[in-house]
C-alpha cells in the first residue's frame, strides 16, 4: 500500500513541479518518473517492485551526487515545446544540478530517501 501511494505520489509530484511550477526535468528526472511510474502500476509483483525501487534508488542517488556537485554533471536541462525551444535547449539549457530544489534540498535527494525508504519496507514486508 505505501508503494503504490509513495510512488504514485512521487510521479504526480514530479508531474506538477514541471507542469505547474514550471521546473524543467532533465533527462534523470524523466527516468526518475518513469520508474515511481513503473513501481506504482507494477506494485502488485513484489519481486518486480524491488527491482524497480533498487534501480530508482541508484539513478536518484547519482543524481543527487550530480546535483551536489561530486560528480561531473553530464546531462542538460530544458522543456521542450515545440521546434523553436528543442533548437533553444540545443543551444543553451541550464545543467542537471540546478534542476529543481525543495526547501533548498535537491528533488533528487528527496527521491533517493523515498525510494531508500520504500525498497527497505518492501524487503522487510517480504520477509515478514
Amino acid at each position: 500500500m505505501w508503494v503504490l501511494i509513495a510512488s504514485g505520489g512521487a510521479a504526480a509530484f514530479s508531474l506538477f513541479a514541471e507542469l505547474g511550477l514550471g521546473l524543467a526535468p532533465c533527462f534523470l528526472c524523466l527516468i526518475q518518473r518513469g520508474l515511481h511510474l513503473a513501481t506504482f502500476a507494477c506494485a502488485r509483483i513484489r519481486k518486480l517492485c524491488l527491482l524497480l525501487l533498487s534501480l530508482s534508488l541508484l539513478v536518484s542517488t547519482y543524481h543527487a551526487l550530480v546535483q551536489f556537485g561530486l560528480i561531473q554533471d553530464r546531462c542538460k536541462a530544458a522543456r521542450i515545446t515545440d521546434l523553436a525551444s528543442y533548437k533553444q535547449a540545443l543551444r543553451a539549457s541550464p545543467p542537471c544540478k540546478e534542476a529543481g530544489e525543495i526547501a533548498g534540498v535537491p528533488a533528487s535527494a528527496l527521491n533517493a530517501l523515498l525510494s531508500g525508504f520504500l525498497l527497505i519496507t518492501q524487503f522487510k514486508r517480504k520477509q515478514s
